[in-house]
């Protein structure tokens, strides 16, 4: 425990403060720097505003952001011309409503007209998405959606009562990294944010009870966790009588939804309440529970985000959001591949500021036979590192998988071996089958289902669910 006190001094009182200065004396880290300054100070100015407020405000920044759009994105340039949309006008949000929306094809297809073409390229990060809908894709962001999506997680966990640089544990990471996370050595960025990674996708009792002793002496202020793998956490104290003394402030879930019956076995094992955060890599944080024993309701990162229905009058339906500091690729009126509950009165094209249920989309848990489960969203991340349009992972009920593939016009013979290799790696004792097809099957409700088991797990030893 005198580790961790000493580290959480080290932290907040050293390396934070040396970090601040380094990105100051860093050309290309300055504007991300000052923009989540900016961030998290207008987010603790504004948290009062009335939504009349709050709708001026957003209205002025969604018309700068469309002029900046149409000035330096060659696809929004056609798309506003076909469409008759004039940016330069004081429009509403109901114009705004008739911008055609964008979907993952598009940002497949156009992803290099839909960029900025006059931010330095020394300011822009790519990333990818874990193509949890089944179609990974690649979005850049520039230092002004980087700062505010750093104001806003800080933001929000203040509102937690967790504070900059507090001991945090996440049951998320995995061995899929390019840089895996060890918790014996951190790297320097879990120095300076004070955060301890547990690898939630390789699960068993045994790795449970591992987990919750290394949590007991570890004492975390926050914990952050994939809802079906805390639940699986829950489930195994509960089961063997043992309960938990941590977090002290606040737990926080993400990556996947957060079942009531889920929440209510976590909450009595671990004595908090769960504050369920919705949002995804292309986007960033969209929402999260701040007062859950009082509702389940999402508020919305308003500031950052435009989130609005996709269609009025059906419950649910999809969300479109647009990233209002979006500064490296605009998305626009993105399709994100969910599904929500919005509150009465939501409008499309205009603002949402909560989010009653968010729906979602569901992964499923691979079985191996000789016990123990493989989380679903392994799957999505490692094929974002792969050339694949779309894909989908079949458990039949002998055990063995079907993999079908979407592929991209580059793939090769050596992207097959590694991910026949890579496949056998997590799933050493089941015959695989890759099977490459031009289209993926859906749902009746037209969802993709990118990871499926006909052997329905029930997680006695690891939670129900996906």
């Amino acid at each position: 425990m005198m580790v961790h006190v000493l580290r959480d001094r080290l932290a907040r009182h050293l390396l934070l403060p040396a970090h601040g200065v380094y990105r100051s004396m860093r050309r290309d880290y300055r504007p991300a720097q000052r923009a989540a300054r900016d961030a998290l100070r207008f987010r603790r100015e504004a948290s009062g505003w009335p939504d009349h407020r709050k709708r001026d405000w957003i209205l002025e920044r969604l018309r700068g952001l469309l002029r900046r759009a149409q000035a330096e994105s060659p696809y929004y340039r056609d798309l506003f011309r076909q469409a008759g949309f004039d940016p330069d006008g004081d429009f509403g949000f109901r114009d705004f409503a008739r911008i055609p929306t964008l979907g993952k094809d598009h940002l497949l297809e156009h992803a290099e007209r839909l960029r900025s073409a006059t931010l330095p390229e020394r300011l822009v990060r790519s990333d990818s998405t874990g193509g949890s809908t089944g179609q990974p894709v690649r979005v850049w962001k520039g230092p002004g959606e980087r700062g505010w999506a750093e104001g806003g997680w800080q933001f929000f966990t203040e509102q937690l009562g967790c504070r900059e640089a507090a001991r945090t544990a996440f049951l998320w990471g995995h061995h899929l990294d390019a840089r895996p996370r060890k918790r014996s050595w951190p790297t320097l960025s879990d120095l300076l944010s004070n955060a301890y990674w547990f690898d939630c996708f390789h699960l068993d009792d045994a790795k449970l009870l591992q987990y919750h002793r290394e949590l007991t002496d570890l004492d975390p202020e926050c914990l952050v966790a994939y809802g079906g793998a805390l639940a699986a956490l829950a489930n195994v104290l509960e089961r063997r009588g043992l309960g938990a003394t941590y977090p002290r402030r606040a737990i926080i879930t993400g990556a996947e939804k957060v079942w009531p019956h889920e929440r209510t076995l976590i909450e009595r094992v671990f004595g908090r309440p769960v504050h369920e955060r919705y949002g995804s890599r292309d986007v960033g944080l969209m929402g999260i529970q701040l007062h859950p024993t009082e509702s389940t309701d999402f508020t919305v990162d308003w500031c950052n985000v435009l989130v609005e229905p996709e269609t009025e009058g059906e419950s649910p339906t999809g969300i479109l959001v647009t990233k209002l500091n979006g500064d490296g690729m605009f998305l626009i009126r993105y399709r994100v591949g969910d599904l929500a509950v919005f509150p009465p009165g939501a409008r499309s094209g205009g603002p949402a500021f909560s989010l009653v249920e968010v729906a979602g989309r569901e992964l499923e848990g691979i079985v191996n036979p000789s016990g123990g489960w493989i989380h679903g969203a392994v799957f999505p991340h490692m094929m974002k590192d792969y050339p694949v349009r779309d894909f989908q992972v079949h458990q039949h009920a002998d055990s063995s998988l079907t993999v079908r593939l979407v592929t991209r016009g580059d793939w090769t013979a050596d992207d097959e071996a590694a991910l026949r290799k890579q496949l056998a790696g997590i799933v050493p004792e089941v015959a695989i089958n890759l099977s490459f097809v031009d289209e993926i099957p859906r749902t009746p409700a037209n969802k993709r289902r990118p990871v499926i088991s006909d052997l329905a797990p029930d997680r006695s030893t690891a939670s129900e669910g996906r």
